[in-house]
């Protein structure tokens, strides 16, 4: 439970922060569709995790291939990845923070808790590397970001360990 309020308090503040520095510039209609792009998945990505969460588990990972993805483009083309993220701000670091919430409330679901825990692990530790190994930096908002949903997604991966290990000695004790 600690892991889902962190990313919950955290990403809430991040989002609010987002969108009021989006409001602020660019500001207007463009503001609104920078908000929605990032919005509308969030409202998505939880209405799937929160009412189908054994589908959620099982295609997460497409989630999380999303900020990953991200990344490597900066393997590719460092500049254009740079200049991209100056003209419309951080959109890594909100991936993490779209993908990391989501997976939070599939961590929620005892069953899914280890799943989201690896899920959270790679999304917050993958993309920094791929940015560290084509530019040897790293984004540091991304970074900001990734810190509560990491934290998190240790603690996911602990409890989920935890319960695995719990249900397999309680099955051989019986049999």
């Amino acid at each position: 439970m600690t892991g889902f309020w962190l990313v919950v308090v955290t990403m809430g503040l991040g989002f609010a922060f987002v969108t009021g520095e989006t409001f602020d510039d660019p500001g207007g209609w463009a503001a609104v569709g920078y908000v929605l792009t990032w919005a509308v998945p969030l409202a998505a990505l939880l209405l799937v995790v929160t009412r189908w969460p054994a589908w959620a588990a099982r295609w997460c990972w497409v989630a999380v291939l999303v900020p990953i993805g991200f990344a490597a483009w900066g393997l590719v083309d460092i500049d254009a990845y740079r200049s991209f993220q100056d003209d419309v701000g951080p959109v890594g670091a909100v991936l993490v923070m779209v993908i990391g919430t989501a997976l939070a409330f599939l961590g929620r679901h005892a069953e899914h808790t280890l799943t989201a825990g690896v899920a959270m692990l790679a999304a917050t530790l993958v993309p920094p590397a791929l940015l560290a190994l084509s530019s040897g930096e790293m984004m540091r908002s991304a970074m900001i970001v990734a810190v509560p949903v990491l934290v998190a997604g240790l603690l996911y991966l602990f409890a989920g360990l935890q319960a695995h290990r719990g249900h397999h000695v309680g099955r051989h004790a019986v049999a």
